[in-house]
């Protein structure tokens, strides 16, 4: 299945010092091991979907995979016992992403930390505009596989 990334993700990895690519190629084997890749992979956690916004009514289009903390030590500590420990990763940080049986994924956005989770409970008015945002690119590729953002 393809995957592909947003021009504002893309920017996003080149300001981490991330390469694009291996970051992709982490993800598609990430995805590709299926439930046990939650453990199998450093980098990626738990992951979910979003139950709002729906893209088209669908709760699982618009989801987002927990990744290792930045910004907060006592976070990244924790995820590398939980790493060593094999259980669920979890953090406030958190890759957005859209999947379609057609048209594969499209990775959108990382949600810095802490502050992830705030997002997505669209609590203040600039946390719901970007959810909302999220969910038009998200909408976008899952109804013709076309990437904005």
């Amino acid at each position: 299945m393809a995957t592909r990334c947003t021009v504002a993700l893309l920017r996003q990895l080149e300001k981490l010092e991330e390469n694009a690519s291996d970051f992709t190629a982490a993800f598609d084997s990430w995805k590709a091991s299926g439930v046990a890749g939650e453990f199998d992979s450093y980098l990626f956690g738990k992951d979910g979907a979003y139950l709002k916004p729906a893209v088209f009514g669908a709760p699982d289009a618009l989801r987002h995979v927990h990744i290792v903390p930045l910004s907060d030590a006592d976070a990244h500590d924790t995820w590398n016992q939980q790493w060593r420990r094999r259980s669920r990763k979890v953090s406030d940080r958190a890759l957005v992403y859209a999947q379609d049986p057609a048209h594969g994924h499209l990775l959108i956005w990382i949600l810095r930390d802490p502050g992830a989770h705030a997002v997505a409970r669209m609590e203040t008015e600039a946390d719901r505009t970007l959810m909302l945002k999220l969910l038009r690119i998200a909408e976008r590729f899952v109804h013709d596989g076309e990437v904005i953002g």
